[in-house]
């Protein structure tokens, strides 16, 4: 299979990255959705280098499962994300 390009961690409650294990992204869309589908974060025209990372801050909503999508015009994955106390 195709390797994932990005990895995640997690930094604590609600605070996350995701690194880019492959390369160059440039003008991606980034959305977080929460488990209902609702949108709660977008970036759009994202550059994200090789080797960078890219930080979130969700610290402000309730724990539970969200989705990231970042989609650019050659590249698009989904990761789930867990906030948890």
């Amino acid at each position: 299979g195709t390797p994932s390009r990005f990895s995640g961690g997690s930094e604590n409650r609600g605070r996350f990255f995701l690194s880019n294990n492959h390369s160059d992204i440039s003008g991606a869309t980034i959305l977080i959705c929460s488990s209902d589908g609702s949108l709660i974060h977008e970036e759009i025209q994202v550059d994200i280098k090789k080797n960078e990372r890219k930080y979130f801050d969700l610290s402000s909503y309730a724990r539970g499962v969200y989705v990231i999508h970042i989609m650019s015009n050659n590249y698009s994955t989904q990761k789930k994300i867990i906030l948890s106390d």
